[in-house]
């Protein structure tokens, strides 16, 4: 899977979850702490990945960039 349909699907996600994005920055007024669970769930379900305590951090899911990273990386992981 490439990054690009990696930030796509994020970017779907955010979406379906209703949290909005600005030029890649997360608009964090839309993101309360449940909605925040929810696209980690999201993220794990669809990813088949498991996001370690380390990354639950609202602050590391700042940028559309940056979650995508992160998927990466524990993809890689794998």
């Amino acid at each position: 899977m490439s990054k690009n349909e990696i930030l796509k699907k994020i970017e779907s996600l955010l979406e379906e979850l209703g949290i909005g994005c600005n030029e890649g920055m997360i608009l964090f007024d839309e993101m309360d702490s449940l909605k925040f669970i929810s696209l980690v769930v999201e993220l794990e379900e669809h990813f088949g990945i498991e996001i370690p305590d380390e990354y639950l951090n609202i602050l590391a899911f700042d940028s559309l960039e940056n979650i995508a990273d992160i998927v990466i990386n524990l993809m890689e992981v794998k």
